[in-house]
């Protein structure tokens, strides 16, 4: 449950300073926007507009040829796709969960989170294929009034301060699901467009059967941690009631009939395409290892307290004690113009954030770094108006702002040497850092003969064997044949 906690606390605490004024402004200024374009322009405005703001959230995955396979199969699948009126746009986002989704106007995503579990191009083709059904049968604009959705997907935004919250963006149905109905209905053309373009349809069922697996590992994951993240998996799989994994049979086996498959499954054209997908943090979206937060792209580190669970967001890293009872978030604000990085540290706290009074305050750089250390006596926080121990670091061409604060005054007595050790540690990549930096990758090998997926676990200082099974589509407790080509956790 700790991990779903500190999702909720991630819209609750995101105003920790900001004026009020400020993200009131901003979604009237944002739902009028989009609602004028969408009347004017439909479907396609809608995405564009939202495609922009979404990629600009969460960043798409650095990795120029992944991204051209991925836009071309999808362009395949698109151009026998029904209603095909729309100009495509498939992107890889770069965030480890588990998911695929679909805006108005053919814009698709996969997540990096989701290629690491699929091994087939076969599996690729029907996630897009169910997600151009989406598109097609135009289940945003059915469910939602464009003026709904804008308003949902606005309303997300403005509980973040101007960012995206995906776990509050899933509420508009565009990566929860559309319901029972809809989602058949997606199933449905997704078959016919795989199976029109010589792929077999059993595809379709084995990605519900690697979600499966997913939600088998997870759970007894979670029965060993007590996690609870309900964000993680595919929506398009969600439901593993019988009916429907007997419809997707159903469906699978009428679009088998109706064309000749002529297309292999891919599996080694897939896994060749993500050798090297990092599958635990990126250079860009950073690396969480040992409870400390490495981000090459920024060239920050910083340490946590060993106990605490963190959890790296799209737009904040939050952090939370074992007890709950009290929060660390950490945001940063990107200060391009020249004049606004001579703004001193106290005074971006004042200008930019709102903060009127502060006390034991201090000016001191924090390794290298021009920082102001200070209490805030009357903060907005989960809590309530609170003290809370806050922090402005200045570093390259960006502001980093903690924000710590507890349940009661003792706790935040308690917890606020943590916080100000946390501040303290922010420091630049060192070079004896450099290799704990790096993300996780996935590395394509052929199963070496006479060895077994334990063994070449023993042989990894990140993967146990259930992980390398359920990334190969064998858990729990399947094994590869000898010569075939596998993914490694390197």
């Amino acid at each position: 449950m700790r991990r779903h906690a500190l999702l909720i606390f991630a819209s609750l605490f995101a105003g920790l300073l900001g004026p009020v004024s400020d993200s009131a402004w901003a979604k009237k200024k944002n739902k009028a926007q989009a609602t004028e374009e969408v009347t004017e322009f439909g479907d396609a405005a809608l995405g564009r507009v939202y495609h922009e703001r979404l990629t600009a959230a969460f960043g798409i995955y650095e990795d120029p040829e992944l991204a051209a396979y991925v836009q071309a199969l999808g362009d395949e699948l698109a151009a026998v796709a029904p209603n095909n009126d729309y100009s495509w746009h498939f992107t890889v986002l770069d965030i480890d969960m588990v998911n695929a989704f679909a805006l108005p106007g053919g814009y698709i995503y996969v997540t990096r989170g989701l290629l690491k579990q699929l091994n087939t191009e076969a599996q690729l083709a029907a996630v897009l294929g169910h997600e151009i059904g989406h598109v097609t049968e135009r289940h945003a604009a059915r469910q939602h009034k464009a003026s709904q959705v804008v308003g949902k997907v606005t309303g997300a935004m403005a509980a973040t301060s101007g960012g995206f919250n995906l776990g509050t963006l899933f509420g508009a149905g565009l990566v929860r699901g559309y319901g029972r109905e809809m989602e058949l209905e997606a199933d449905c053309t997704g078959a016919e467009i795989i199976a029109k373009l010589g792929y077999n349809p059993d595809a379709a069922l084995e990605v519900l059967q690697t979600i499966k697996m997913l939600d088998d590992y997870m759970a007894a994951a979670d029965n060993d941690s007590g996690s609870d993240d309900e964000l993680a998996t595919y929506h398009a799989m969600l439901s593993s009631h019988p009916e429907k994994e007997r419809r997707m049979q159903e469906l699978v086996a009428s679009a088998a009939t109706t064309t000749t498959l002529s297309r292999d499954e891919g599996r080694e054209r897939y896994l060749r395409h993500i050798d090297g997908l990092a599958i635990e943090g990126s250079t860009q979206q950073g690396v969480l290892r040992d409870n400390v937060m490495y981000h090459q792209a920024m060239n920050m580190a910083i340490t946590f307290p060993a106990d605490w669970e963190v959890a790296n967001l799209p737009d904040r890293l939050m952090a939370q004690p074992p007890a709950g009872d009290a929060l660390l978030v950490v945001r940063i604000y990107p200060q391009k113009a020249k004049r606004a990085r001579k703004v001193k540290v106290d005074q971006f706290l004042q200008k930019r954030l709102g903060v009127r009074r502060w006390q034991n305050s201090r000016h001191e750089p924090v390794n290298g770094n021009p920082a102001f250390i200070t209490q805030v006596p009357k903060a907005r926080t989960p809590y309530g108006l609170r003290l809370a121990r806050v922090a402005a670091i200045y570093h390259n061409d960006s502001v980093f702002v903690f924000n710590g604060a507890a349940e009661d005054e003792d706790r935040q007595r308690r917890y606020d040497a943590q916080f100000v050790n946390t501040i303290e540690s922010f420091r630049p990549i060192g070079d004896d850092e450099a290799a704990q930096s790096e993300p996780i990758r996935i590395r394509t090998i052929e199963m070496p003969a006479d060895s077994t997926l334990a063994a070449l676990a023993g042989q990894s200082s990140f993967a146990d064997e259930d992980l390398l099974r359920l990334l190969n589509g064998l858990y729990p407790d399947g094994e590869p044949a000898a010569g075939q080509l596998i993914k490694y956790v390197d």
